[in-house]
């Protein structure tokens, strides 16, 4: 299993160096920051905003990040829950993409059938990057994981 997580850090690793430092579409920031943030993950919420704060001001609006270290979170509010299911970082789909001048809206699947989570997500384009604004969690997404872990 750390192998697999090592080569898909490498890979992103790679895929972000061959991008630049800004984000080509919301495809690739919303895949980007997905693997890197679930590669990155901590018990203690404020402690994990502060840990992924390299992969938040690539990926996440400067407003976003300021209302995350505002408030206390009980849950993690990228993936609205409390801990991480194993099988989101080899899983992680994006669909239904829509561009609309500088904003735009996707869909974003975590982990596999039959337990698969969903999010709304919407993105600025500023400064030649594509940013997350929002990130909003389907009613129906399912409670449980295909195989339970703890954020750790």
């Amino acid at each position: 299993m750390k192998i697999v997580i090592f080569l898909i850090s490498l890979f992103v690793s790679f895929h972000s160096l061959a991008l630049g430092k800004g984000s080509a579409t919301p495809e690739t920031t919303v895949l980007n920051f997905y693997t890197e943030y679930l590669l990155e993950n901590n018990e203690d919420i404020q402690a994990e905003l502060k840990k992924n704060e390299k992969a938040m001001l690539m990926y996440v609006s400067p407003n976003l990040i300021n209302e995350l270290k505002k408030e206390y979170l009980n849950a993690d509010y990228f993936v609205d829950a409390q801990s991480f299911c194993p099988d989101w970082i080899s899983n992680i789909k994006v669909n239904n993409v829509k561009v609309n001048n500088k904003k735009a809206t996707l869909r974003l699947e975590l982990g596999a059938l039959p337990n698969i989570s969903r999010y709304s997500i919407e993105l600025k384009y500023n400064n030649e990057k594509w940013k997350i604004t929002s990130v909003k969690p389907d009613n129906n997404n399912s409670p449980y994981c295909n195989e339970l872990r703890s954020i750790k």
